[in-house]
Order: C-alpha cells, then sequence, then structure tokens
C-alpha cells in the first residue's frame, strides 16, 4: 500500500505521516531527488534564449548546466556509495590506453572479449588508411585530447 501511495505523490497531503514514514535510507534517498528536483527546476528557468531553427524551438542554457554523470553522483546511499554505475573520465583513458599499448593491433578492439587495441572509430580518426602501429605516450596524449574535445 505504502508503495502505491508513495508512487503518486498527490495522496501524501491527504494522509500524511500516518502513512508516509519512510526509515532511514529511502528517507534520506527521497530527499537528495527532491534536492535534485528543485537544482533542475532552477536550471530550467535560467534559459539564455530560444531560438527557432527551422520551425523547431531550440532552448539554450547558461552554463553549468548539469549532465547526466553530475545528476546521478547525487544519488548515494547512507555511506556515500553512489546507488548508479559512475562513469570516470580518468579510470576509461586508464584502460583504453593500456589497450591501445599492449592490444592486438590486427583486429578491432571488443569490450565483451578485450580483443584488440583500437576500436574501428579510433582507427579511422587517428590512422585514416594507414595501418594501426603503436604510439608513443606523447602521441596517446594528443590523441586522448582530441576525442575528448569531440565529446563536448
Amino acid at each position: 500500500m505504502d508503495d502505491f501511495l508513495l508512487s503518486r505523490f498527490k495522496y501524501e497531503k491527504q494522509f500524511g505521516d500516518l502513512v508516509f514514514s519512510l526509515k532511514g535510507e529511502a528517507l534520506a534517498a527521497r530527499q537528495r531527488a527532491e534536492k535534485i528536483a528543485k537544482q533542475t527546476a532552477e536550471l530550467k528557468k535560467k534559459l539564455n534564449k530560444v531560438e527557432y531553427i527551422e520551425g523547431i524551438e531550440v532552448e539554450s542554457y547558461n552554463k553549468p548546466f548539469m549532465g547526466v554523470t553530475a545528476y546521478l553522483n547525487e544519488f548515494v546511499d547512507d555511506k556515500g556509495k553512489p546507488l548508479f554505475p559512475i562513469f570516470t573520465p580518468s579510470e576509461y583513458w586508464k584502460r583504453r590506453r593500456l589497450y591501445w599499448k599492449n592490444g592486438d593491433l590486427t583486429v578491432d578492439y571488443d569490450p565483451k572479449t578485450a580483443a584488440g587495441a583500437f576500436t574501428k572509430e579510433e582507427k579511422e580518426l587517428i590512422f585514416g588508411d594507414e595501418e594501426p602501429h603503436r604510439l608513443s605516450e606523447d602521441e596517446m596524449d594528443i590523441w586522448q585530447d582530441i576525442i575528448e574535445q569531440k565529446w563536448k
């Protein structure tokens, strides 16, 4: 019954604390979610402008705009551990660079088998029509920066 009523917030005011007495972790998670919802609403109010491109309304927001990773980082348990897997760029690049350095150059990188050095997209970007070869640390730094800029 509580789950049903909790999923329909309009009933909370009607039934009050008798039905909606949340315990520790659930209460903390709900309070964090409400805080995030408020922050998100405030961000949406900070519209820079609304443009129409080919009849489609396009909104531009002031920076900083909260991305998905930052949003999900707010959801933690009572010990501060994230409730969702979080993308960590430093960890991603640490692993990618190991594959660039040690992976099999003859096959495309496959995350399921961990075979290969470069993904098909990385090969096209870095080597073009040339055969893939090992990159120096300086070359890896350059290509990491270029790829990170494409993400933005």
